[in-house]
């Protein structure tokens, strides 16, 4: 059950325009469990996977305006997520 006054809203809104204000509401209001558990998964599996975290590594070291590996790596850790 969503929040107080959700409904309501989203009754207000003109699903022709407005139709992403009306998926916001209901995903994050509705379903915030399953839209945390999805997110999570996602990230996960964008940087848990080895070969992908290597070339989002790479990516990240090269280029203007990009951080250095050495901070991606300082400032970030999945594996610091993961307990034995």
């Amino acid at each position: 059950m969503g929040a107080p006054g959700v409904l309501a809203a989203i009754e207000r809104l003109d699903p022709d325009v407005e139709y992403e204000r009306i998926s916001y509401l209901s995903t994050n209001f509705d379903f915030p469990w399953d839209v945390e558990q999805s997110l999570s998964l996602a990230f996960f599996k964008t940087y848990g996977i080895p070969t992908i975290g290597e070339l989002l590594d790479r990516r990240a070291s090269s280029g203007p305006g990009r951080r250095s590996a050495t901070t991606t790596r300082s400032s970030f850790s999945p594996r610091s997520w993961i307990t034995a």
